[in-house]
């Protein structure tokens, strides 16, 4: 059925644009579908695709699975505790809470540095533009005192001519 949504009966694509995402649990259409899917796996082999998803968009329980396989009792001998249990203590144990806090630390550091660069930043703009601000100011009043010396005989620069303001009546 897959095969006749991905290709016509003359081979050619029939829904070109077409995606299907098909979780294959036990493995076996990776395998049956391989010419005209792009198979993803945790664990990728030769021309497959690496399979990355986000902790954080499973479920706890779907997350253990998923890192640990199945999840079958597993006692071989008395007072062993089960990897399951091995992760719910690491998750709920205090080692795990402080690698927690070592990371929001390091994240509030670096939004920290972030906000003192741009502040830095911001006063050295401030002053580049008050420099340049002086520098054309320093620039416009030489070129009036020049035509006040030279008058009309000096070239007008367009670039330095201060605009005529026109009142406009209401």
């Amino acid at each position: 059925m897959l095969r006749a949504i991905a290709h016509s009966s003359e081979g050619n694509p029939a829904f070109p644009s077409t995606r299907i995402l098909l979780l294959d649990i036990h493995g076996e259409y990776g395998t049956a579908l391989k010419s005209i899917a792009k198979v993803f796996r945790v664990t990728p082999s030769k021309g497959e695709e690496p399979l990355l998803i986000p902790y954080w968009a499973i479920d706890t329980t779907e997350l253990l699975s998923f890192l640990m396989g199945r999840l079958e009792a597993r006692v071989s001998q008395e007072g062993q505790q089960t990897k399951t249990e091995q992760v719910y203590q690491y998750l709920t144990g205090p080692r795990f809470r402080h690698r927690v806090e070592a990371i929001v630390e390091r994240f509030s550091e670096m939004q920290d540095d972030l906000n003192r660069e741009r502040k830095a930043t911001m006063r050295l703009w401030a002053k580049r533009e008050a420099q340049i601000q002086g520098v054309i100011d320093s620039t416009v009043g030489m070129y009036g005192d020049l035509q006040g010396i030279a008058g009309r005989a000096m070239q007008e620069i367009p670039a330095l001519e201060t605009p005529l303001i026109e009142s406009q009546e209401d």
